[in-house]
C-alpha cells in the first residue's frame, strides 16, 4: 500500500473519533435506524440485467437494444415478460432472477454549506432526483448512474449533531484545498450492504469509477458485521495502478477530489465470515459540489 504522504493529490483518512464523536453511540443510533432504510430497487434491477446478459451472446445483447435494458432497469418491464423478450434463457436462470433479494438498503439527504464569518452554516434542503450526469466508469459498459433515481429521504432524527460535525469536517477539508470555496452542495448517502448467500454484495457495482463531483467522502464506514472484503481502492490515471488499498474500519472514511482528476476508485464486494450468521456493512457517503 502506498503511504498517503507519498501521494501528490489531497487524499486523506477521516476518523469521526477525531471530531469528538462517540463512535459507539453513533453506531447504536444508526443500527436502530436501519429499519428506516429502504431497498435500492435500481440495484436489484441492475443485478437482473447482469444475470440476463451473462447468458446471452454479445449479438443477442446488442439486438435487444438500449431502450429495453433501460426499461428493465427502471422497472417498466416486469419479470413475467422476460421469457417473451429472451426466449432462449433457461427457466432455472429466470427462477434465479425472480428469487433475487435486495442487497443494498439506503436513505438519501441533501444540504448546502455556506461559509459565513469563518465557519460553515448547514441548511438541509429537499432532495431532487439523484442523477450523476458527469459520472464515469473505467470500462465501456453502460453507466446506469446517469439515470435519475429517487430514494427515501433520511428521517430528521438521523440528520443529527454527529452528522453535522462530519459535514463541517467535510467543508473544512474542501477549504484546505480550495480556500475560495464559499458554498457547497452535498448529497449524503446512508447505505447498508447486506450479505445474502449466492448473491454479490457490493457498494460499487459499476466497478472502477468516478462519481462526477468535485470531492467525495467514499464510504465512511459505520460498522462491519461478520464480513470480510469491502476494500477501498484508489487508482491512478490508467484506472489500473492502485495508489491506495485499505479496508476502512468503523469511523473511517476517505476524502478525495474526484471530477476532473486522474483518480479512480472502487469498493470491493463483501462476503460472510460465518455463513450461519447475518453480515452487513454500513456506510455514509458524501458527494460534494463547489457552488461558489
Amino acid at each position: 500500500m502506498m503511504l498517503l504522504k507519498e501521494l501528490d493529490t489531497p487524499i486523506s483518512i477521516i476518523n469521526v473519533i477525531d471530531l469528538g464523536i462517540d463512535l459507539e453511540k453513533m453506531k447504536d443510533k444508526l443500527r436502530a435506524g436501519y429499519k428506516e432504510y429502504e431497498p435500492d430497487v435500481y440495484l436489484t434491477q441492475r443485478n437482473k440485467i447482469e444475470i440476463l446478459q451473462s447468458h446471452l451472446s454479445q449479438e443477442e445483447i446488442d439486438r435487444v437494444g438500449y431502450d429495453v435494458w433501460m426499461k428493465i432497469y427502471k422497472g417498466e418491464i416486469p419479470d413475467k415478460d422476460f421469457p417473451i423478450i429472451f426466449p432462449h434463457i433457461a427457466s432455472d436462470v429466470l427462477k434465479t432472477i425472480s428469487s433475487l433479494q435486495p442487497t443494498r438498503m439506503r436513505l438519501i439527504s441533501e444540504c448546502e454549506l455556506t461559509w459565513k464569518e469563518n465557519s460553515w452554516e448547514i441548511q438541509r434542503i429537499p432532495c431532487a432526483p439523484f442523477q450523476q450526469t458527469e459520472a464515469l466508469i473505467a470500462t465501456n459498459d453502460l453507466d446506469y448512474r446517469l439515470i435519475p433515481r429517487k430514494f427515501k429521504e433520511l428521517p430528521e432524527y438521523l440528520f443529527d449533531e454527529d452528522l453535522k460535525k462530519i459535514l463541517i469536517q467535510v467543508g473544512n477539508k474542501v477549504k484546505e484545498f480550495n480556500n475560495s470555496a464559499k458554498k457547497l452542495s452535498i448529497s449524503i448517502h446512508h447505505t447498508l450492504i447486506l450479505c445474502i448467500p449466492d448473491q454479490i454484495s457490493s457498494n460499487s457495482p459499476e466497478g472502477i469509477h468516478q462519481d462526477g463531483v468535485d470531492y467525495i467522502v467514499s464510504a465512511l464506514v459505520i460498522e462491519r458485521n461478520n464480513v470480510y472484503g469491502g476494500k477501498s481502492i484508489i487508482y491512478g490515471a490508467d484506472a489500473k495502478t492502485p495508489l491506495l488499498n485499505i479496508t476502512l474500519q468503523s469511523g473511517q472514511g476517505i476524502f478525495q477530489p474526484d471530477k476532473g482528476t486522474e483518480l479512480w476508485h472502487e469498493v470491493t464486494s463483501i462476503s460472510l465470515i460465518n455463513t450461519d450468521e447475518p453480515g452487513y456493512r454500513s456506510t455514509i457517503g458524501f458527494d460534494i459540489l463547489v457552488l461558489d
